[in-house]
C-alpha cells in the first residue's frame, strides 16, 4: 500500500497498489451491459472503470466534453477525485459475498447479476464494504436454482465482459485469483456523507 501525492490531503481514504477483492450485484439490460442498481449512471464495461464524483451544487456546476462509446459527450466534471471521504463517490463492493444472495435466489437471478470484482487505486473501506477509484469486473456466478434459459443469458454476458461463470458458491474461489479481500481491521471512523455518488449511494 502506498499514498501518493493526489492522495496525502485525503487521510481517509486508502491508497491500493494490489487489487483488493470486492462482491456486488448489477441489473443486466439487453444488450448484456452491467448496470450499477440503485443509481441511473453509465454501464460497468469490460476492463478497468474508474469512478467518477457527480457531486455539486446548480452555483457551481462545471461541464467538459470525454467520450462515451465513441461518441463526445458533455457531462459535469468531478469537483474532487473519486473516493472522497466526506462524500459517497466511488465503485462500490461488498467484501464478502451477501448470504441472502444464496439464501434466496431470487436476489441472485437475472436481471440481477452476481459477481467479483478487482479493485484498486484510492479505497475508501466501510464496515462491510468499500468504494474503489477502479475497478474491474473478474468474475460472475450463478445461482444453483438458475434454469438452463438463464445460465445461457449469464454466459452471454460473462462472454462480453472477458469473465468466467461460475457457481455461487465457488465464486470466492474464482475471485481470489485476481486479488485478495481486504484485511478487516481496515476500518475507519464513519464520516457524514452529503453527495451523490458516481455508482451507488447505497448498497452494490
Amino acid at each position: 500500500m502506498s499514498t501518493p501525492e493526489d492522495a496525502r490531503d485525503r487521510p481517509d481514504v486508502l491508497t491500493f497498489v494490489e487489487c483488493g477483492i470486492g462482491y456486488r450485484a448489477w441489473l443486466a439490460d439487453a444488450r448484456d451491459q452491467l448496470w450499477p442498481i440503485s443509481d441511473c449512471r453509465r454501464p460497468w464495461v469490460p476492463g478497468i472503470n474508474t469512478a467518477r464524483c457527480n457531486c455539486g451544487e446548480w452555483s457551481s456546476l462545471r461541464f467538459e466534453w470525454s467520450l462515451y462509446e465513441g461518441h463526445r459527450v458533455l457531462e459535469p466534471a468531478p469537483e474532487h477525485p473519486a473516493p472522497a471521504a466526506d462524500c459517497e463517490c466511488g465503485l462500490y463492493s461488498w467484501r464478502r459475498p451477501r448470504r441472502r444472495w444464496r439464501d434466496d435466489p431470487v436476489r441472485a437471478s437475472l436481471p440481477r447479476v452476481i459477481g467479483a470484482v478487482a479493485s484498486w487505486g484510492a479505497l475508501y473501506v466501510h464496515d462491510d464494504g468499500f468504494r474503489a477509484e477502479h475497478a474491474c469486473v473478474v468474475s460472475l456466478a450463478y445461482h444453483a436454482a438458475a434454469r438452463p434459459e438463464a445460465l445461457a443469458v449469464l454466459e452471454r454476458i460473462a462472454r462480453r465482459y472477458r469473465v468466467d461463470l461460475v457457481p455461487l458458491d465457488e465464486l470466492e474461489e474464482a475471485a481470489s485469483r485476481h486479488g485478495t479481500p481486504l484485511p478487516d481491521d481496515l476500518r475507519p471512523p464513519p464520516v457524514t456523507t452529503n453527495c451523490g455518488a458516481s455508482d451507488q449511494s447505497t448498497s452494490p
